[in-house]
């Protein structure tokens, strides 16, 4: 190689390597620059994030701050809005957001916060009042300020604006300037001297008081200096006094006044410096000390006496109190009594009465005394009358206190044996203006009855007042309860109270029929139904009424006497209610009908007697009609033959009655047979009506549902029950209206309903449809004994079914049930089996 080529392969080689040497010098510079980039955006991040919890920490701080802060733009807008502001003007943040604030802002102080918001909100920190405006509309007023907040980021400057509520602010202002006044009305008639100084010794305020004290006016004396008030020598003590003063440390001292006119009077000084520094100076005159410490001895003294004679009183009130508290313990006398001796001792009298009544010419109905022996008593005879100065307190309602009798014109003097008596005191009971009592006191023991004594006996009277009338009224209370309980224990009839919550009284008939429990006291008493089983707790007639308010009348059943035998009562029930309407328990009266049930056991036995002896000669009447009948026909002579059809639907009816007749007293007496045999009810059903419909030109219809399983029973009495049935509804329903026969299953019965047109019927109707020979008023020109339904209720019950009633707006139904044939049942029982996944072997354990 050439030297030539040498140096251009070395030129190209120092040319690579500053290449090189520059481009390692370009990667630093830029790593260099990343680097600083990441640093710059890590401070960023930084401060950022010390910005959103600095922002975090002062949104915190505003929001359980008590004073409400709300930020807007300068065009009014809300942009937050703090929980204070919520609770202060009603508007949540959500609410109020993007709102103008001028909606919080009273009408007439709106355009002055416009203004000021236009500025920026002007000085910062400036408050102003305001009143503010509450969603619910009410006002309310405020403290305002207004902060100017700086732009952020290009966006507009903004306006803090805080309140405070000034209610509680103007309020406690209010209650400052009223104690101010209360306490210069105080100062200004106080009897002590009060003169107030400022911290140069000067007055600047002198009450009444201390311008009597000191001869002059208050005008006079403002303006003066303290040392005016005291004669020369005295000066210099009081100023040295008052250099000595301490914050809270009073000082006391005894220092002599100068008088306007020159006269020197010692007076008490009392000085207190004030926190703003001013001095407060009560004086007061020692001229009258001693007068005042006698006074004071005196007050003393009464404050002991009247303490002494309070808590006198309050030991007679509190033995008042206890003896009315043991009633029913204790009775009326023992009460008047207790009165009678607190009054006695309260005023130490020697003798004491109280006595009830106004009536002047009667004897006091109670009357009570001490102080008097029996003896003394006796020989009085009976209780005095409400006269002289005895009625003066008990007619008059009025005190009557003397220093001797005799001095009254309104004596009346006293009967033989009476002790004399001197010093007297009178006293009514009142309680609500009323008088309930007088107490009559007698001869003080040690002096005579003072304006104290009448005093405490006039409170004894007004506290006994009370105690009294209720002691009068347990004790009127308790005679009539014992009046009432003995009049209802003398009751021939049960009778059963039971309260609201479910606590049974019984009287002395009751508790025969009632159950004995522990303590002999019976707490329920079980009823039966004519059929011999327990009435349900729900048709028990006490139960009704309590729970439903529903009155019950005459009904039927069953009761279990202590002894042992059965008897058939007639119960009523009723709720009672208080003066508001509400249910506060219910009474039963059960009337033992054992003789009206065997005067109606012989009445059946009577009418089935005559009922049976009226077939033969029922049966000759039919025999002969029908007899003529034919002769008639054979001879064609109309009116033979037209007699002779009104004699035998005549003996029809009266054939139909007996039989009514002896099926009623065969199911009184329990004695009504039946053939049971498997029927298709719906077969006879539908013969039933076609027969009732041949004789009629109302509309029957039979609906019976499809496959309807046989029952069991006696088809010639489901015959007359269908029969009874649909005469009823023929007789008393609505005579255009169609009568519906409906068939259909019930469960493992068949239910039959005879629907017809017609008004509703009433409740206490209803309860009484299947009783015997009943008919109701409104269908009292209808034929009929009233046994219809009493048979049909009779026959369903003998077959073992249900038979009620429905009533509607427009419509009645009789409804009942018979019982599935035994094979319709066991098949229904098994398909039943089957479906529930019972299978084979149920059946065949069966």
């Amino acid at each position: 190689m050439t030297l030539g080529a040498c140096s251009v392969l070395l030129s190209a080689a120092m040319r690579s390597l500053v290449v090189l040497g520059l481009l390692a010098t370009a990667s630093t510079a830029l790593a260099l620059q990343a680097l600083r980039a990441v640093r710059r955006a890590r401070r960023a991040e930084a401060e950022r994030e010390a910005s959103a919890g600095e922002a975090r920490r002062w949104r915190a701080i505003v929001e359980a701050a008590e004073q409400a802060v709300a930020t807007v733009t300068r065009e009014g807008t809300v942009t937050s809005w703090s929980a204070a502001a919520e609770r202060l003007y009603g508007w949540r943040s959500d609410e109020i957001a993007g709102r103008s604030l001028l909606e919080v802002v009273a009408p007439e102080r709106r355009a002055e916060l416009s203004a000021r918001l236009a500025r920026g909100g002007g000085r910062s920190g400036a408050s102003s009042a305001g009143v503010g405006l509450h969603r619910d509309g009410s006002r309310v007023e405020v403290t305002v300020t207004l902060v100017p907040l700086p732009s952020v980021r290009g966006q507009g400057a903004g306006v803090a604006v805080l309140w405070r509520d000034a209610r509680e602010t103007n309020s406690l202002r209010a209650t400052c300037r009223q104690l101010e006044r209360d306490y210069d009305e105080l100062v200004e008639h106080v009897d002590d001297g009060v003169f107030l100084a400022d911290r140069d010794g000067r007055l600047i305020r002198v009450n009444q008081a201390g311008a009597r004290l000191l001869g002059a006016s208050p005008a006079d004396l403002v303006g003066q200096p303290l040392a005016a008030l005291l004669a020369d020598d005295e000066a210099q003590r009081l100023a040295s006094a008052r250099a000595a003063l301490g914050q809270g440390e009073p000082h006391v001292g005894e220092y002599r006044l100068r008088r306007r006119d020159g006269e020197r009077r010692v007076a008490e000084l009392r000085m207190i410096l004030l926190c703003d520094g001013r001095v407060q100076c009560f004086v007061r005159e020692l001229g009258g000390r001693e007068a005042g410490h006698a006074e004071l001895a005196r007050a003393h003294a009464e404050e002991r006496g009247l303490r002494v004679q309070l808590e006198s009183l309050t030991r007679a009130t509190s033995a008042i109190t206890d003896a009315v508290a043991r009633i029913p313990e204790t009775d009326l006398d023992a009460v008047l009594l207790v009165v009678l001796l607190q009054a006695q001792t309260l005023t130490q009298a020697r003798y004491a009465a109280l006595g009830l009544g106004t009536d002047p010419t009667r004897p006091f109905e109670r009357w009570v005394y001490a102080g008097m022996t029996a003896e003394q008593a006796e020989r009085i005879g009976r209780a005095p009358r409400p006269v002289g100065l005895l009625g003066a307190v008990a007619l008059q309602a009025r005190a009557v206190r003397l220093r001797d009798i005799t001095e009254s014109h309104e004596r009346v003097g006293f009967p033989p044996g009476h002790p004399p008596m001197h010093s007297f005191l009178g006293v009514p009971i009142l309680y609500e203006g009323r008088s309930r009592g007088n107490l009559y006191l007698a001869d003080k023991q040690g002096g005579e009855f003072t304006a104290e004594d009448q005093q405490a006996l006039e409170l004894l009277a007004a506290r006994a007042g009370a105690a009294l009338e209720t002691a009068r009224l347990y004790h009127e209370t308790t005679q009539a309860t014992t009046w009432l309980r003995g009049a209802i224990d003398g009751i021939p009839e049960a009778v059963v109270l039971v309260d609201a919550g479910g606590r049974m009284s019984f009287n002395a008939a009751a508790r025969e029929l009632a159950p004995a429990e522990d303590g002999d006291a019976p707490s329920r008493l079980p009823l039966y139904e004519p059929t011999g089983a327990p009435l349900a707790d729900d048709a028990l007639p006490l139960s009704r009424a309590l729970r439903d308010g529903v009155t019950t009348i005459g009904m039927e059943c069953v009761g279990q006497t202590r002894r042992g035998p059965r008897v058939p009562l007639l119960a009523s029930a009723s709720p009672l209610r208080d003066e508001h309407g509400r249910l506060v328990g219910a009474v039963c009266v059960l009337r033992d009908i054992s003789s009206l049930k065997e005067i109606e056991r012989l009445r059946e036995q009577w009418t089935a007697g005559v009922a049976h002896e009226l077939r033969q000669p029922v049966q000759v009447i039919h025999a002969c009609a029908r007899t003529i009948a034919r002769a008639g026909a054979s001879e064609r002579d109309p009116l033979t033959a037209k007699s002779a059809a009104r004699i035998l639907a005549a003996a029809g009816r009266l054939e139909r009655m007996i039989k009514d007749l002896l099926d009623a007293a065969r199911i009184e007496a329990r004695q009504l047979s039946l053939r049971s045999e498997s029927i298709d009810v719906g077969a006879v059903l539908a013969e039933v009506v076609a027969r009732i419909a041949e004789s009629t030109d109302r509309s029957l219809r039979l609906d019976v549902a499809p496959a309807l399983p046989r029952v069991r029973g006696d088809a010639g009495r489901i015959e007359q029950i269908a029969e009874n049935l649909l005469t009823n509804a023929l007789k008393y329903g609505d005579p255009g209206g169609a009568i519906v026969v409906e068939v259909r299953p019930h469960g493992h019965e068949v239910m039959v309903s005879t629907i017809n047109q017609g008004q509703r019927l009433l409740a206490a109707e209803i309860d009484c449809l299947f009783k015997r020979f009943y008919r109701s008023s409104a269908v009292a020109a209808v034929e009929g004994l009233g046994l219809g339904l009493y048979i049909a209720h009779g026959l369903v019950e003998a077959h073992g079914g249900r038979i009620w009633v429905e009533s509607g707006d427009t419509s009645t139904s009789f409804r009942f049930t018979l019982p599935l044939a035994e094979e319709e049942d066991d098949a229904r029982r098994a398909r039943e089996g089957g479906e529930s996944g019972e299978g084979d072997d149920s059946r065949g354990s069966s």
